[in-house]
């Protein structure tokens, strides 16, 4: 297995490279539609760090029998803490003060 890191990924530099990939996995900056998606004929897996899957073609990916994962359960402390942090702050008028 080979894998490429590369953070700075912008459009031009994803179609250059898909159509080469078995699999991926994507933050919220790469969006794979369908016209991305049609160059990447050997893809059998998109990995979404995150819940939103509003940035990849499901009904094109399931089509083509590419797999689609994330991780909707990655921010649940944060947003757990963030949550009682706000209440916290609210029931002891922080903000005011």
């Amino acid at each position: 297995m080979e894998v490429t890191y590369n953070k700075n990924f912008d459009p031009v530099d994803i179609a250059n490279v898909l159509p080469k990939l078995n699999g991926i996995i994507i933050n919220s900056k790469i969006k794979l539609h369908e016209p991305q998606l049609r160059t990447a004929r050997k893809l059998e897996f998109i990995g979404r760090l995150g819940s939103g899957l509003e940035i990849i073609d499901l009904e094109y990916a399931k089509s083509q029998g590419i797999a689609v994962y994330n991780s909707p359960e990655g921010n649940r402390n944060a947003v757990a803490e963030h949550a009682m942090g706000m209440l916290l702050a609210l029931a002891n008028n922080l903000i005011r003060a």
